[in-house]
């Protein structure tokens, strides 16, 4: 019974402590989502995604393969720093 009611306890710790990180994540998802956006539309016009259209790269490999790629380097730093705001918030 005691080891039971142990166990229950730490769940419920570790449950409350996690349960803060919800809101933050999605805070920095909305802004994660709004910045990739951004970047797309510029790395869209950009001289190597136009040569390959001109080329003939068929469109989908032209948004996965060249824009996307580029598009997420800034992003991937934002949503680093964000989930390390997460943790230490958590804290």
């Amino acid at each position: 019974m005691l080891f039971v009611l142990g166990a229950v306890v730490t769940i419920l710790f570790f449950l409350f402590r996690l349960m803060p990180g919800g809101p933050l994540a999605i805070h920095a998802q909305g802004l994660t989502l709004r910045r990739m956006r951004s970047n797309m539309l510029d790395v869209m016009k950009e001289d190597f995604v136009i040569m390959a259209r001109i080329k003939g790269v068929p469109s989908f490999s032209v948004v996965i393969r060249l824009a996307a790629r580029n598009a997420l380097l800034p992003v991937m730093t934002s949503f680093a720093i964000a989930v390390g705001y997460g943790v230490v918030a958590q804290l």
